[in-house]
């Protein structure tokens, strides 16, 4: 048995605390290189890594720089420098050192550019007042973490930030933080080709280009962003989801793991957005649409929090997007097949319970990625996505693992959640189906129809009535009774089995499952997730604490999982494992020679499929009142026989009295070298017991034990970066007006009052083509309250840039009591602006 020692840095400079880790381990990491810094200020933030299959490294991360203004942090309730998201690329070929210096690296590429502007006025500042009244004063574009993936020669960023030009943007004013002004974020996104640069025909050398481009307006509250994407024909098919709060981010309770104010309480009208290009470098992404279906109404009042638009900051917006539920923390998979690649996405979403029940449903939806689902409600939402939860208990944190192509056995995806009966941060068990292709029509293993267990085949229901008594078979329960339990009270041993995939999450009350992670290779299907047998005693005071355990699913076996393996193995229970890692090798690239590896140019760059790489942080295990914890290290594993063994840890060297944490890494394909990232918290002591805080910085370090004579694979050099593709800005079709009595209205506040039993009232739809190019399409009148009237207009023929079209109408008053009439405008092409596509005008009937 091998042993190491965990190394515990403290702000008091005690005595460092020693834990053994015990772990059944044939070898250790070769040790990694001294730690190089890539950021080049000191407030590094959500450091990213990833590996193209052509070998070129890139990081992404968040930073302040030069210009970067005073803001004020939503998350940490306090004020700090604005931040930008830079990257920078490296290829190993290019160097000696495999990149662990970061003179080996680019040049920081800002790609953001708006941590120096500002878009709106907020009273965030409260030292800003003057006669007692806090003054507004400008909110600068401070940008969130940045979520990058890469395809081909592709490489995408997304994030969001607070600079939202085009006079939409809101804000929210959190009265339970006496009224101070945040604005709301918006999406942006940043790409390309060439993350290399190029050289041209003369000879000189050009910096690479990245288009950067703002996908929402701000409007509504953007969150938790992801994009994914294909190389299919030379051509970046690409996707893109978040989630949008109507209501402005909220700040949340913050019971669960974090600080709160990450986007997992949302409004009632929350959705998740979605789209996509066919041609990341060619063609302009499509009009975003929703996913969900929670948008059912507009209404006034009833906000925590009022919201506000710039140029009225004294009236509170009473008319906004509501409705009975709210979906928050969508995930994305984008997974390659014939003809089409399908996109998936799942979330967490609240009941519509109306005080029946609590808690979230998670619901799940597929479809080809180039046709989201098309509007099937009033206010143009999407469609119910598949419950794959219990519906009966609370569900949260999905995520999924997916392969282009089903193993041998049929393995193509694993989708996997939390779920337990307590709300807000309680103890849960970690729930699994798998998808698999089988012999039935329509077979993909990526419809819920493939899903073992099985779910019901109504499970895409919206009404929670009938959706709590969904069939759904309970899926698999992978972490329960991870460690053996006794009942309370009970004299004798734990009869009860390890890890049995039938049990209820109530089934051990006590225990709890967080922080998931998961691989999918061939018939494998990796899971990890941390894990303490007494939630309660881990997380309220000291007495216990989380490790990271991992099981696997085997296809091959007729899908029979194995128990549990501890691989963190921290027997002191003042010390937690946090922000665990599990990381499969890539695929072959090249210098691989695949039909026989033995003769290969560059054999590190063929890929064992046997190997993984596992790492996790460690951070203070305080009483749950108490505060915030401490960051120690992260430190890493690697299994070369699918888990069966795992090297011992290791840390990377000279952490002195910083603290490390958020680590991402990235494995060459044979698994020999590992490139890390994190950020760490530069300490210093300044002569009293407590350490003071000078920065954060993204790092980086490498372990390499590949053959060192073998010759690296020099990538080909890059083509030109096309401009930006032309913007889906050229078309914007918009309701001008909608009149319902033109002879002789009767209109208060809006409302058309007409007589009653009036027939062949003329009523009027005018549109506008406020976009450069000519545009042709439909227009749809119709009542969405008091029902029986709907009219379809078209204009086939174009309608040019500035132009308005005028459609007539009539209609009967009848013996109603009202009606709502909605008027909405659909082009052919693409429209930017959708938002303007739909008017609605009530009109009463006068007894």
């Amino acid at each position: 048995m091998l042993f190491s020692t965990y190394k515990k840095s403290t702000k008091s400079l005690s005595v460092i605390g020693i834990v053994l880790v015990t772990m059944v381990a044939v070898a250790s990491i070769v040790d990694f290189s001294t730690p190089d810094t890539l950021s080049e200020n000191n407030l590094a933030n959500k450091t990213k890594l990833v590996r193209m299959g052509n070998g070129w490294l890139v990081s992404a991360y968040g930073d302040a720089t030069v210009g970067s203004q005073i803001v004020y942090d939503t998350k940490a309730d306090g004020v700090r420098l604005s931040r930008d998201i830079f990257v920078r690329v490296c290829h190993p070929a290019n160097n000696i050192s495999q990149c662990s210096a970061a003179g080996d690296w680019s040049t920081p590429l800002n790609i953001s550019n708006t941590a120096h502007v500002a878009s709106i006025l907020t009273k965030w500042d409260e030292s800003n007042v003057f006669n007692g009244e806090t003054i507004a004063r400008p909110f600068f574009g401070d940008s969130e973490k940045p979520n990058i993936f890469v395809a081909g020669n592709f490489a995408v960023v997304t994030w969001v930030g607070k600079y939202c030009p085009g006079d939409k943007q809101r804000i929210i004013s959190y009265s339970a933080r006496e009224g101070l002004s945040v604005p709301f974020s918006c999406l942006y996104t940043s790409y390309t080709n060439n993350v290399a640069g190029y050289t041209d025909e003369a000879g000189t050398y050009h910096d690479p280009i990245w288009n950067t481009q703002q996908i929402t307006d701000g409007s509504r509250d953007a969150k938790s962003d992801f994009n994914k994407g294909l190389s299919i024909d030379g051509k970046g098919k690409w996707t893109f989801s978040w989630q949008e709060d109507p209501h402005g981010l909220q700040l949340g309770s913050g019971s669960g793991p974090g600080e709160g104010a990450s986007g997992a309480t949302v409004t009632h009208g929350t959705d998740v957005w979605y789209t996509y290009t066919e041609d990341l470098m060619g063609s302009p992404l499509a009009a975003p649409v929703r996913i969900s279906d929670n948008y059912t109404i507009d209404g006034a009042g009833g906000n925590t929090s009022p919201i506000y638009h710039p140029d009225d900051p004294e009236n509170e917006i009473q008319m906004l997007e509501r409705g009975n539920t709210g979906a928050s923390r969508p995930n994305l998979m984008l997974v390659g097949g014939s003809p089409i690649p399908t996109a998936v996405i799942a979330y967490e979403e609240s009941k519509g319970a109306d005080r029946l029940d609590s808690g979230k449903f998670v619901r799940y939806h597929q479809f080809a990625f180039n046709a989201p689902p098309a509007s099937n409600g009033l206010h143009e939402n999407g469609e119910p996505g598949c419950i794959i939860s219990d519906p009966l208990e609370n569900s949260r944190r999905v995520r999924f693992v997916g392969q282009s192509f089903p193993s041998t056995n049929g393995l193509r995806m694993g989708v996997f959640w939390r779920q337990g009966m307590p709300t807000e941060g309680g103890p849960a068990d970690i729930m699994v189906r798998v998808g698999n292709k089988t012999a039935a029509a329509g077979s993909t293993g990526l419809r819920p129809e493939d899903m073992e267990p099985a779910v019901d085949s109504a499970c895409r229901e919206s009404n929670y009535l009938v959706a709590r008594e969904l069939n759904n078979v309970p899926a698999s329960n992978i972490s329960s009774n991870t460690i053996p339990w006794t009942p309370v009270n009970s004299e004798e041993a734990s009869i009860f089995p390890l890890n049995d995939l039938a049990d209820t999450s109530s089934f051990n009350p006590y225990e709890d499952s967080k922080a998931h992670r998961a691989a999918i290779i061939g018939d494998d299907f990796y899971i990890g997730y941390s894990y303490t047998k007494d939630w309660a005693v881990a997380t309220v005071i000291d007495l216990d604490n989380y490790n990271f355990w991992m099981r696997r699913y085997n296809a091959a076996l007729g899908g029979t999982w194995t128990d549990a393996v501890n691989l963190s193995n921290i027997s002191d229970v003042k010390t937690h494992v946090k922000e665990p890692r599990l990381v499969k090798t890539p695929g072959s690239g090249m210098g691989c020679n695949i039909l026989n590896p033995a003769s290969s140019v560059y054999p590190e760059n063929c890929q064992d499929k046997n190997t993984l790489i596992v790492a996790w942080g460690t951070e203070s295990n305080v009483y749950g009142h108490i505060g915030d914890s401490e960051e120690f290290d992260v430190y890493y594993t690697r299994t070369r026989d699918k888990g069966v063994t795992f090297e011992a840890p290791i840390v990377v060297p000279f952490i002195e009295i910083n603290n490390r944490f958020e680590s991402q890494l990235r494995p060459s394909p044979a698994g020999n070298i590992i490139w890390t990232v994190w950020n760490e918290a530069e300490n210093a002591n300044y002569g009293g017991d407590e350490l003071v805080n000078t920065g954060t910085h993204a790092m980086l370090s490498v372990s390499d034990e590949s053959d060192p004579s073998a010759a690296i694979p020099t990538p080909p050099a890059g083509g030109e970066t096309p401009p930006l593709p032309p913007s889906a800005d050229n078309y914007d079709l918009l309701i001008e007006s909608l009149e319902m009595d033109i002879d002789a209205p009767v209109i208060v506040d809006g409302i058309y009052f007409v007589p009653p039993k009036t027939n062949n009232i003329p009523a009027r739809v005018t549109i506008k083509n406020a976009g450069p190019l000519t545009v042709s399409g439909e227009v749809i009148v119709k009542t969405i309250q008091g029902g029986g009237f709907s009219y379809l207009f078209t204009f086939a023929e174009g309608l040019e840039s500035g132009e308005t079209a005028v459609f007539d109408f009539t209609w009967n008053s009848r013996n109603k009591k009202s009606y709502i009439w909605q008027a909405t405008v659909s082009p052919i092409e693409n429209d930017n602006d959708i938002d303007n596509n739909t008017m609605r005008v009530e009109t009463i009937i006068v007894r």
